[in-house]
């Protein structure tokens, strides 16, 4: 059975959430939304019960610290785009980390800096 965003927005019978619905956590990204360390709090935001996102994390092979700090991320990527004036440390709050946290989570999953990505951004 493939999960659609329906099935795991509105509980189509399906076990486990669709991507778009777990990935619609980041959608509330900043307003309403913490992006909590708390599995619990963050399947209450995305309007899906706990379970489904465990299963859901468990499909993709992502632990949840895993999925958070790339909703991270994708946020600083977001925010290096929309404020480039911004330093590194006011990206690294926005987005829950702190600056050398950003700095290594920013590498591992987008294989450049956050300095190097906002360089690109700004050549295009």
């Amino acid at each position: 059975y493939d999960y659609t965003p329906d099935d795991a927005i509105h509980g189509s019978g399906a076990d486990a959430a669709g991507a778009d619905g777990a990935r619609g956590h980041l959608r509330l990204w900043p307003g309403g939304c913490s992006l909590s360390p708390s599995p619990s709090i963050s399947a209450q935001d995305i309007g899906i019960n706990r379970y489904r996102l465990t299963v859901w994390l468990h499909q993709q092979g992502l632990k949840y610290t895993e999925w958070i700090a790339q909703l991270r991320v994708e946020e600083a990527k977001r925010t290096i785009k929309a404020h480039p004036e911004w330093s590194n440390d006011a990206v690294a709050r926005h987005c829950g980390f702190n600056e050398r946290s950003l700095f290594r989570a920013f590498k591992k999953i987008t294989g450049t800096t956050p300095a190097q990505y906002q360089q690109q951004c700004s050549g295009q």
